[in-house]
Formats: structure tokens, sequence, C-alpha cells
């Protein structure tokens, strides 16, 4: 019973008095029953009748702290570590309640509890709880003897090729990712916060080491708190110097003094101070300066108890990067940092860089954020986001406006050679280019500043949309056509990383499959779609060519029985598609070039209904559905819904041809459709009723790609069935979020 509201708690504590007095009365009811006469057996029954209500309101409480989902605490509302959270129990064994608390619970949570366990704060814990204290009263004990920070919360929303959009919760503050943190440097403030706010900025980073090098700005630093300090009210990310220690050749910087600097200005992401490692190192060098910065990182753990970044480096060798991934994750950071890729973007080395990225995606847990630092030109944001990139920073719109640059999403100009303004930001509409190379020097860079950060936000904008409606990769293929660089690493990433992607791209989009190039044929629509056309292919096939000159196949029957294709049609990418298919997507909803659709041969409806089922579910699953019924719509001659009798077994979603099945067509689709575990009763109850499955309550499952149709079981019971929004490996690593969304229908109720 874990549950991080403290009103529910208090209600708890109340309820087990409650329970103790009611026991007690019972105790005394059965010593009046035989003491007493009649009389006195009326008075005991009624007052073990009013215990069994206080017992109902107990149970209904519980009820409440299992399943209500609060927000975790947030503001000056304390942080509890399971530890601390044991005094929700009400079991008489601390052994078993702190097994029962750590179980199941994250990596995190769970280094809190050793932490504790090391400043001897566990003994305090199981005083507490050997005591009964009050929950305020324990409250108060706790905040003396502990350091106690808000925490973060990550959940998935959206995703489109490897990129996601997600909810990442900073007390109080929650930013949208894909997102850039501004950087801000107190000695030179181009563009006024004010003015940030207005744009949509959602959070900055600063320098933590320009501020500690200044007596000045330190003093005033620790005293009012970074943010007070810088005029900003949403969450401050700071750097420890690292990339100052590159470029600057500053060595003045000593690691543990820089992470207590960070803690005393209340920093909300604090960084350790890693070892930049350059493209040039050779391994030996790039292994040093990984093992010196990963014990920094393990020191700033023990000694920051709020939320830390965790930098990732190891040069171009990718061996080293992986391991790098898997021993930063087991220190438990709250974001990951891809460090030392800076020159790589400086020299447009975008394949090395794709490459270092996705490496790292492959080796670090899904639920935390993963930030790329120093990426900040806006024509690289749609590449990175769909390389699972969530976070990016850089200080480039400022070191652009010095140098006289006017930013772009598809590269950049200088402001002598413009005639014209190619942009309709307010700061281009207010001026012309004329009156802007008039301007003095200060003025000159404070409006391309403003203009650079307008374009930062607008392609960041673009690119979460392009996630929402499943068109990232066409954003990708437009931004590749700008730099020749970006088309070869986006034509490199999509060979090696193929698997990669077909993980985490969804099964079927919202938007149309559009060819953009040579490389729209390595895209995971058209490799997945490949894949599940190879067990539709016939046996035989004898191939004619149409008056129109579009080719067709025809043949006597599929291997598998009880299902006969008659025709196929070409269309490429994908090759020969069988007729039955032609309103599923990708094939219904894609456009190419040198494709013109003609009439196709008239197909029966029995036919086009076990061809989805094969294509979607597998080989076999069109045979497992018989003797249904059809619903077809009038207007346009498509499948509507099919029935057994007057059960639905399922729709067909007009948008991409696919088939949705009810829980009792799932039911017919056993042994095909993939498959959620609950092993909790009363999650199981509550998924019957329609709710969603979230991350935190799935057991085990099969091998699911988002936007598949799952069911959710209950042992061999199927609770629901709907979409997955996360792949099988997301399901066991994130705890918060949806990972099946219910599709629970009126038709499904009555069932």
């Amino acid at each position: 019973m874990l549950c991080r509201n403290p009103a529910l708690l208090i209600e708890f504590s109340q309820s087990k008095r409650l329970f103790l007095s009611a026991y007690e009365t019972l105790t005394s009811a059965f010593l009046i029953f035989f003491l007493t006469s009649y009389w006195g057996f009326l008075q005991s029954f009624f007052q073990y009748c009013s215990l069994c209500s206080q017992l109902m309101k107990i149970k209904h409480i519980i009820f409440k702290l299992k399943f209500s989902q609060p927000r975790p605490p947030v503001g000056n509302m304390p942080r509890f570590s399971p530890a601390a959270r044991l005094y929700c129990s009400s079991r008489v064994n601390v052994a078993d309640d702190i097994q029962l608390v750590l179980r199941g619970r994250s990596q995190r949570e769970r280094g809190n509890y050793q932490q504790c366990s090391k400043r001897e704060n566990q003994k305090l814990f199981h005083n507490a709880i050997i005591a009964k204290l009050e929950y305020k009263d324990f409250c108060c004990v706790l905040n003396k003897q502990t350091q106690l920070t808000p925490m973060i919360d990550f959940e998935l929303l959206d995703r489109d090729a490897g990129g996601r959009i997600c909810k990442l919760a900073v007390e109080k503050n929650k930013i949208k990712t894909p997102n850039i943190a501004i950087v801000i440097n107190p000695n030179r403030l181009t563009v006024p916060l004010s003015q940030l706010k207005k744009m949509g900025c959602e959070i900055i980073i600063t320098n933590s080491y320009i501020i500690n090098k200044s007596a000045e700005l330190r003093e005033r630093a620790i005293k009012d708190g970074l943010r007070k300090f810088l005029g900003w009210d949403g969450p401050v990310y700071t750097d420890s110097g690292a990339f100052q220690m590159y470029s600057q050749n500053v060595f003045d910087i000593n690691p543990a003094e820089i992470v207590e600097f960070q803690k005393k200005i209340k920093s909300d992401f604090t960084t350790p101070l890693d070892v930049f490692t350059l493209p040039s190192d050779s391994k030996a060098e790039a292994r040093k300066k990984l093992l010196e910065t990963i014990k920094r990182t393990a020191a700033a753990r023990k000694a920051v108890s709020g939320n830390l970044v965790g930098p990732i480096q190891g040069g171009l060798f990718l061996d080293l990067r992986a391991q790098a991934c898997k021993k930063i994750a087991k220190i438990n950071p709250d974001i990951f940092a891809i460090g030392g890729i800076v020159p790589l973007m400086q020299d447009y080395d975008f394949k090395n860089l794709c490459d270092i990225i996705l490496t790292c995606k492959q080796n670090l847990p899904a639920n935390r954020p993963v930030h790329a630092f120093g990426a900040g030109h806006p024509i690289s944001f749609a590449l990175l986001a769909a390389c699972g990139c969530d976070l990016f920073d850089s200080a480039f719109y400022s070191l652009a406006a010095q140098r006289g640059a006017y930013v772009t999403a598809t590269g950049s100009y200088q402001l002598s050679d413009l005639a014209e303004f190619p942009c309709s930001c307010p700061a281009c509409l207010q001026n012309s280019p004329e009156q802007v190379k008039k301007m003095e020097q200060a003025d000159k860079e404070k409006f391309l500043a403003t203009h650079n950060l307008f374009a930062t936000f607008a392609e960041l904008s673009l690119v979460r949309q392009s996630i929402r409606e499943n068109s990232l990769w066409e954003l990708v293929q437009q931004r590749a056509r700008a730099h020749p660089r970006i088309l070869e690493a986006l034509v490199f990433i999509l060979k090696k990383y193929n698997n990669y992607f077909l993980e985490n791209d969804v099964a079927t989009k919202k938007s149309a499959f559009f060819y953009g190039g040579e490389e729209s044929e390595l895209r995971p629509e058209v490799m997945r779609a490949k894949e599940k056309l190879k067990h539709l292919k016939p046996d035989a096939a004898k191939q004619r060519q149409s008056a129109a000159g579009k080719k067709y196949v025809r043949k006597q029957s599929f291997r598998h029985a009880g299902n006969s294709v008659s025709v196929h049609f070409t269309k490429q990418p994908f090759g020969r598609i069988p007729v039955e298919l032609k309103s599923v997507y990708p094939f219904g909803q894609s456009v190419t070039p040198f494709y013109e659709e003609k009439a196709l041969p008239k197909i029966k409806p029995e036919q086009r209904v076990k061809a989805v089922l094969d294509y979607q579910f597998g080989k076999g699953a069109g045979s497992m559905i018989r003797g249904f019924e059809m619903e077809i719509s009038k207007k346009t001659g498509r499948i509507k819904r099919i029935f057994i009798g007057k059960k639905l077994v399922g729709t067909f979603r007009a948008s991409d041809g696919f088939f949705l099945p009810s829980v009792f067509g799932a039911g017919l689709l056993r042994k095909k459709i993939k498959k959620v575990f609950v092993r909790d009763r009363d999650v199981a109850e509550y998924l019957r009723k329609g709710s969603d499955l979230f991350s935190k309550f799935a057991w085990k499952s099969d091998r699911i790609y988002p936007g598949e149709e799952v069911a959710v079981c209950y042992g061999k019971e199927i609770l629901l069935v709907g979409p997955a929004l996360l792949n099988w490996k997301e399901m066991k690593e994130f705890k918060r979020g949806i990972a099946v969304k219910s599709r629970l229908t009126n038709e499904n109720r009555k069932l």
C-alpha cells in the first residue's frame, strides 16, 4: 500500500485506531453475551453491526490507498524514501514491510533506501513504526534527520519514428519534450528572460562555473537561490564547466566543490564535472576519461539527493559509449546527458553523431530523458529527435548573432547577404534587412538573437507536431535535403539501426506514407510491411500485364487453407500487394511517384476479412474466425463491423483498414493476438470497468510493438483490448503513464 498523499495516509492512520477500538468493542461484546441476559445479547449484536460498518469503511480507505494515483510531492511537500513510507504499512514484521515496499520499485527508490541505511536512518524509521508515531510527528522527526527533495516525473504521451513526446514534471513545472534548455550567461544577457518566457521557453540552463568564479555572483546566487538570482520561475539546469575546460583550457575546477556549489544555489538539475572526450582522443585516453567521469558521477550521486544529470562520455568508440551507459545507469541519475558531441556538430559530422546517440539509446533505460549536450541548431532537431533525444541545449542563438548569422531550419545566412527576411516572426515583421544593417552592434546582436530563438522554438514546435501526427520521418527527409551530411546520416541510421526503429516506431499511423526519395525504401513502415507480406505470397503465380501497364498476379490459392486471393497489384516501394489489402496501411495510405491508381477487380468481403487478419495478426489468424456476419457501409462499400450472432467480433477502422477486435474477438484470436498480463486481482477488477492499463501494473508481456492491438489478460481471462503505447521493454521500465489504451466499447460492456 504505497501512497504519496499525506491526506490519505492520515485517514488511514485514523482508520487503524478506529479498527483497534472496534476490535476491543467486539471482544467486550462477546463477554457481555456470556455474562448478561437476552438484552445484553441484543446490545452485543448491535455493537457487532457497528463493527462491520467500521470494517467496510477501512476496506474502502485501503482501496483508495492502493488505486488512487495522486501526483507526487511538489513544492514544499517532502519527498519520502520507501523506508520512510513504511509507516503507512499495518504489518507487524518490519523486515516483511521492507520487502513489501521495495518489491517492484525503481532502482532509484531502492538506492534511496540503501542511502538511508548508510546514514543510519533505518533505525529511526524502524523506531518510528514500532512507536506508532502520528504521521505529522513522524514527518517532523524525518525532516530533521534527512534532506528530502522533490522528484521528477517522466511520462510518455505520444511517439513516432524513434522520437517521443513526454511530460517532464519538476516540482510544479511541466515541460513537454522534445525541448531545448536555453543557455543563459549571467554576465551577458542578450535577450531578457521575460521575453524568453513569452516565446515559449520552459527551461533554461546556466553555467555554475561562471557564477562560482565571480565573488559577487556567487554570493548573490547562494543567498537568493538560483531562480530568484536569475529572475526565472521555471526549472533551471546547471552545467559544471566541462565545456569551458575543453574550449577555454580551464583547469581550476574542483569536481566536489562545483557539485557542492550547485547544491547551495538550489539547482533543479545538478551536473557533475565530466571529463570532455575529444573525437581525436585515442581509445586509451577515452577510456581513462570515461572511468574518471563515472567515478565523479558516483560521488555526486552520494552527495546530491535531488535531481542529478549523468554525463556519458567515450568519444567515437561505440563500445566505450555502451559501457558508459550501463555504468552510469547503475548510478541512477535522473537525466542522461550525451557529452563530447559539440565538435561533431561543428564539423557537420551527423553520421558519427547519430551513431553515438543510437548506441546510447540502445543501452539506456527508456524511462528517463536523454539530453544531447550542446545541440542547438534547428537544422538538426528533427534528425536527433527521430533518434530519440528529448532535450537539447546550446548558446548557438547568441553565438550566431555575435558573428552576424541569421538562423533558419534549413541553414544559416549572413545578415549582409540578405535582401529580404525569409521569416515572419515578430522580430522580422517589424524590421527590414536594411534597417537592421544600420543598427548599432548591440542592437543588431539583440535582433539576430531574438530571431534565432524564434526560429529555434518554431522548429521544435514543428517537430512535436510531426510526432503527434506521425509524420516525423517526412520532416527528417525534408531537412535532409537541406544538407548532404544529414542525408548521409539518415541513410546510415536507417540501414544500421533498422531493428531499433522497428521496435520504437508505431505499427500504424495517423498520416499517409509520403515517398521522399530512395531512402524511403529503408523506412521501418516499408520494412515491416514487406515482412508481413511474406506469408501472404502465393505458391505459384502467373503474371500478366494490363492494358494500362499495371502488373497483376493471378494465382489459385494461398499456402494456408481457407484463404484465396486472386489478384495482386504492384506499388513501390512495397512490391506486390494482395488486392484485399488495398485499403490497409501503408498500402492504401501512401503517396508514391510514378504510380497511377486504376480500377481493381472486386473481391468478396469474406476474403478481405481473412486477408486483413492474416496480415495484421499473422499467418492463420484469418481462419480462426468463422461463421461471421458483416455490416457493410452503404456509401463506401467498406466493411464496418463483423458479428457472430449478436456478439461483436470487431471493427474495421476506416482510416487505416486495421481490424480492432472486441474482447470477444480477442478471445477468438487468442493464439495470435499479443498479450500483456497483470497479476493483481484488484487491478484486474479495475481494468474490467474500462480503465487504461498503466505501465506500473504490467507484469509481463509478449514482444509488443507500439501501435499494435494487444489483449490485457488476468490469467486466462481477457480484460480489455487496445493499442499499445509502449513496447515490451518500456513496459518493464516506465513506472508512470499508460502502457495500453483501453477500447472498451458499449458493445463490449454488454458482453
